[in-house]
């Protein structure tokens, strides 16, 4: 019994029984599409009991409220959530973005490994982002509505879920969700997506803002990049930063000269005067000591370097 088993399992990963075997390349790409459609079917299981509970939660609140007397109050939506449904309804009808391309946002921008994801976590007050040791992580645009609320949440706009992001375990559970619908949203042997990933981040304190995070600029191309990579996510940034209302958030690595920066000359042709870039310095304190010093620093802020 055991045997057979067995050799059914083998006969599954090396393809239909008379069809070419196949190498172990082509298995581990099998058995990983295999185990990423099984976590899509239980996420979709659980994002039901969620929305049950959630369900159930509502009308134990209602039943108090009889019970007590008071009045039930319908909570509004606050006007960054609106405008964030905006952009989605119009992302839906126009993938080029040719009618939403004038609404304002704020887009980030940065070298890979510049140290976007810690800015951005920062805004957010959680670290809802996947992180990477020098590997590329956003693979495509992920547009994050923040605004304030009584509990510290994130929620995906298809999903009825919400992670709670003062626990761990829910935090980890989230960033997997990310990088596995970046995943999904890569198609066609490419490596990075123009495809939308939109949730929403509410909690005390929070800013109302969209922020627009954008796969990170690259010099060169390494093994397992689709061809062309470099020339496809500065073309997205471009379509992104071309928009006269939006805000760019440039994340400039402060440990190495702006002019060996990728981003540094895609930001000054974009925006040339710099009236809407916002940079933000990081890993100062990883520069050489000879770039340690104040006439540098004011170099930076006076923006002077990319003019």
């Amino acid at each position: 019994m055991k045997d057979g088993v067995k050799n059914t399992f083998l006969s599954q990963a090396n393809g239909p029984v008379g069809s070419k075997p196949m190498n172990d390349k082509e298995r581990l790409a099998r058995l990983q599409d295999e185990l990423m459609n099984i976590q899509l079917k239980y996420q979709k299981e659980l994002e039901k009991y969620e929305k049950e509970n959630k369900e159930l939660k509502k009308q134990l609140l209602l039943q108090k409220e009889k019970l007590r007397g008071g009045k039930i109050r319908k909570i509004k939506k606050s006007l960054i959530d609106m405008y964030s449904e905006v952009l989605d309804e119009l992302s839906e009808y126009d993938s080029a973005y040719n009618i939403q391309d004038h609404l304002p946002r704020v887009v980030v921008i940065g070298d890979q490994s510049a140290g976007k994801t810690s800015v951005l976590e920062m805004i957010a007050q959680a670290r809802i982002f996947p992180r990477g040791a020098g590997e590329m992580m956003t693979k495509s645009p992920v547009k994050v509505t923040l605004s304030e609320g009584p509990y510290h949440v994130a929620q995906f706009k298809d999903s009825k879920r919400e992670f709670d992001l003062t626990k761990e375990s829910e935090l980890v559970a989230l960033r997997n969700e990310i990088e596995l619908r970046m995943k999904n949203s890569v198609k066609n042997n490419q490596t990075i997506s123009n495809e939308v990933i939109s949730l929403s981040v509410k909690g005390p304190g929070l800013q109302r803002m969209v922020l627009v995070d954008l796969p990170g600029i690259i010099s060169t191309e390494t093994q397992g990049m689709a061809q062309h990579t470099k020339d496809s996510i500065a073309r997205l940034a471009k379509v992104y930063m071309s928009n006269p209302n939006a805000i760019i958030l440039c994340i400039q690595d402060g440990s190495i000269d702006a002019e060996r920066s990728n981003v540094t000359d895609l930001v000054s042709k974009m925006d040339p005067n710099g009236k809407r870039t916002i940079f933000v310095m990081t890993k100062f304190d990883m520069a050489e000591s000879n770039q340690f010093n104040p006439d540098r620093i004011k170099k930076f802020l006076r923006v002077n370097c990319f003019q």
